[in-house]
């Protein structure tokens, strides 16, 4: 099946995915998420931040699938990138990446991760290992990440709170993603 799915649009793909085809947007993911991070890692020149982006840019996409409008041939690609120069701007105005709760990162993890019948039934498992792999963290790094995704903390708000740089701050967030990220990868395979 997913060799047919190789084989059509992005529009034809964007349908599937509004329709619920998971898969659909898992090829759509593969597509464009190296090009979004080269095209952010450019601007930014921080690999982890463009990561970052990346990610929110993915996700926004699979949230907004429904509005996104293209046809016949069209690529989503200008789309992908409109969105992703916006959150690299949106950035450098802020100095804080648009986060999404727990909730939200666990929902995106569980639509990357498992197109079977029964996504509902693993989303449970899976959100409960995100919650213990946030648990995990060292408790520093525990707290920054959950003040910024969790009480959707600036990164600015969080270094005041907890009297640390800014960078230290981007530096916890990026590598408590890398370690959910990995953790999450140990889970989906075995």
């Amino acid at each position: 099946m997913k060799n047919r799915l190789l084989k059509l649009s992005d529009a034809e793909l964007l349908k599937l995915g509004v329709h619920g085809n998971e898969m659909a947007l898992s090829i759509i993911f593969d597509k464009y998420f190296i090009q979004i991070h080269s095209f952010a890692n450019q601007l930014l020149k921080n690999s982890d931040i463009a990561k970052e982006i990346a990610m929110d840019v993915m996700l926004k996409m699979w949230q907004k699938r429904d509005l996104i409008k293209i046809e016949g041939d069209q690529s989503l690609q200008p789309y992908m990138v409109k969105a992703a120069k916006n959150a690299v701007i949106n950035f450098h105005k802020s100095k804080r990446l648009p986060t999404e709760s727990i909730s939200n990162l666990q929902l995106s993890a569980a639509l990357a991760y498992d197109s079977t019948a029964d996504a509902q039934l693993n989303f449970k498992e899976l959100e409960e290992r995100v919650s213990q792999i946030v648990e995990g963290l060292p408790e520093r790094r525990r707290m920054v990440f959950c003040l910024s995704r969790q009480d959707d903390m600036s990164y600015a708000e969080i270094a005041k709170k907890l009297n640390i740089s800014v960078n230290t701050v981007r530096n916890q967030i990026s590598a408590s993603l890398a370690y959910v990220k990995g953790k999450l990868n140990e889970f989906k395979n075995l």
